[in-house]
């Protein structure tokens, strides 16, 4: 992931601003959302499976 090294309108140090970030910042927030829900899917399943195992114990 890239990090934005130019000032750009969602900084804190400028003007509060009600828009949404804009497109530089959204894209690798929203990627690495998507790759958060992706792992937690995959844990909830690893999870899954080993309480099965566990009550054929």
């Amino acid at each position: 992931m890239s990090v934005c090294h130019t000032p750009c309108p969602c900084s804190p140090r400028l003007s509060p601003s009600v828009s949404p970030p804009p497109p530089h910042v959204l894209l690798p927030l929203t990627e690495t959302l998507a790759s958060a829900k992706e792992e937690n899917v995959e844990i909830h399943q690893t999870l899954d499976q080993t309480l099965l195992e566990l009550n054929n114990l």
